[in-house]
């Protein structure tokens, strides 16, 4: 499964510390629901046993501006004849196309869909140029990963769940080339390398954060700990005391972005139970040190902490480094 975006781990891990207005609750909402599509058109690409040739949510950086500009790719398939770009929209309901004027479940909607596929086109031509590589044709795609979405009005590359598994059936049975490594070993560095970051938390949020370990699985706590392990009352999921403690330092970096990370900061996050060796341990060996010092004040870092923490929750039996 992909990683969640920066930005939805964001709120959810918000969501489990702090009382949501109903803007955040809309936001998280939104992005849960791209995920799951995204996550959708991931398993039918797997499915279909295409997945050596697939790129996952691929940033293609501009080659002007602030290096926030880009364009952001749910998906790729590097086929022998083409680049399938691929973006899923999880909706639910209806949907009329009317290019400025669609409708989704009977409201407006403003966003020009066949445009935004077209910008990804020409940043994606643009890429291949920049990089030396030579030309291919690129073909956009928008498939409605919803099987119960009704459609109305949608141009030729706009496709319903059942027509886009129809399409992976014919692009399966295609030989690969070797000339498709060039642009993979090209695009595939770029996989999950968005640099947008969610917003700060306000002054009420972090006054009113929720402090403490909290369950992996239900989102409980306190937890109750032993001398090696952090148990939830709730559900009863248990695991490793440092395994605990280290998802609680990503879940802080990723709650503070573009903050120093600091001891005495993740220990405040933690609750007053928190044992500062095992803190100082972590910090240690999974972030890094941006000044001199052994205080409770030195910053640290830790780069892309969404990464990290969806790799630590997906391979639970992966040993943390403490020593």
């Amino acid at each position: 499964m992909r990683p969640p975006t920066w930005n939805f781990y964001f709120y959810q891990l918000l969501s489990q510390r702090f009382e949501l207005n109903d803007s955040d609750q809309r936001t998280l909402a939104r992005l849960r629901k791209g995920y799951e599509g995204e996550c959708r058109l991931d398993a039918s690409i797997q499915a279909a046993g295409l997945s050596s040739i697939y790129l996952q949510d691929v940033w293609l950086p501009s080659r002007e501006g602030p290096a926030t500009r880009g364009s952001q790719l749910d998906g790729l398939l590097v086929l022998p004849d083409c680049l399938l770009l691929l973006e899923a929209k999880h909706y639910s309901g209806s949907f009329r196309y009317q290019g400025k004027k669609s409708l989704l479940n009977d409201r407006p909607y403003h966003h020009n869909l066949v445009n935004q596929l077209e910008n990804h086109v020409e940043d994606l031509r643009q890429f291949i140029e920049s990089r030396h590589l030579p030309p291919i044709p690129i073909r956009a795609l928008l498939i409605f990963t919803d099987d119960q979405l009704a459609l109305e009005g949608t141009p030729g590359h706009f496709l319903t769940y059942a027509q886009w598994l129809d399409l992976l059936g014919q692009l399966a049975s295609r030989p690969l080339l070797a000339s498709q490594s060039l642009y993979l070993r090209a695009l595939s560095p770029w996989q999950f390398q968005n640099p947008h970051r969610p917003r700060q938390l306000a002054p009420v949020e972090e006054q009113l954060l929720r402090r403490g370990l909290l369950c992996a699985k239900c989102g409980w706590g306190p937890l109750e700990r032993s001398r090696y392990k952090c148990s939830c009352p709730a559900c009863d999921f248990s695991e490793n005391k440092s395994r605990y403690y280290l998802r609680a330092l990503y879940e802080f970096a990723l709650l503070h972005p573009d903050q120093p990370i600091t001891r005495r900061a993740v220990l405040d996050f933690l609750g007053e139970d928190a044992n500062p060796k095992l803190v100082t341990k972590l910090l240690a060996h999974y972030a890094q040190q941006q000044a001199h010092g052994h205080g409770a004040n030195v910053p640290y870092a830790i780069a892309q902490p969404h990464l990290k923490l969806h790799e630590l929750l997906e391979n639970p039996d992966q040993p943390v480094q403490i020593h």
